[in-house]
């Protein structure tokens, strides 16, 4: 089995960041007409991120562990869009989440959803194969003309909701409203990496990818005086 590290979210702290599908695509030209004829060959996520200077090896030491624990671009890790962490809908809304009954919240400081907001997992209504281009999700907030999952919102995929060695990250490129039952169907890029059932799971809220670093020169922790500071590229995973 591979081992997949998780990147950790309070890590999460950067200056600058790029979070792209990438697509390639190969052309031919006839020899008697101008014409290109590119058709599309993959299409991969890639993430370039730039940390903030931290003040002592405390702070910044156990990033560097992190990196040599990766073995370079040997290693795979988990890692999320820290701009798109959940739907538009809920960050347009921003509800009041519920405490637990007394008045305590979760470790991480969040609290029960409130009805409305688009919950942090969901699941795949109908069996989609590798390849397609459209799923429908469903466990969504109910009756909602547009919006619930919009262009630009992104979404992991996890069969029997367990995490794949491979990424299964998506981007929705044409969003829908939901139906009676909170059914929604979307239009997503990359194409299904795999196929999955009715009933696997849908990560909505810090969806991940699985990525390799570009080369062993990335994660390298760059220091002046006692502040250390890293950048990275990496590359999506995809078996």
């Amino acid at each position: 089995m591979v081992q997949v590290y998780e990147w950790p979210r309070e890590w999460h702290k950067f200056v600058s960041s790029q979070f792209h599908l990438r697509t390639a695509a190969m052309r031919s030209e006839g020899p008697l007409t101008p014409r290109r004829n590119p058709r599309l060959v993959y299409q991969i996520w890639t993430i370039q991120v730039s940390s903030k200077s931290e003040r002592g090896p405390t702070a910044w030491a156990p990033k560097d562990a992190f990196f040599a624990r990766l073995d370079g671009e040997v290693g795979k890790f988990r890692f999320s869009d820290t701009l798109r962490c959940q739907p538009a809908y809920n960050r347009a809304r921003k509800l009041p989440q519920e405490p637990w009954s007394d008045d305590t919240l979760w470790s991480d400081g969040t609290g029960w959803l409130n009805a409305g907001y688009v919950p942090p997992t969901a699941e795949v209504d109908a069996p989609a194969l590798a390849g397609a281009k459209d799923i429908i999700v469903r466990g969504l907030p109910p009756d909602v003309a547009s919006g619930v999952l919009t262009a630009g919102d992104l979404l992991e995929i996890r069969p029997d909701g367990i995490p794949t060695e491979t990424s299964n990250l998506y981007e929705v490129v044409r969003g829908s409203g939901t139906d009676a039952g909170g059914r929604a169907g979307v239009e997503i890029r990359p194409r299904l990496r795999q196929s999955f059932a009715t009933g696997d799971m849908v990560v909505l809220h810090h969806p991940q990818g699985v990525f390799q670093l570009s080369d062993a020169d990335q994660g390298m922790v760059f220091r002046d005086s006692n502040m250390g500071a890293f950048g990275l590229t990496a590359l999506e995973y995809t078996g």
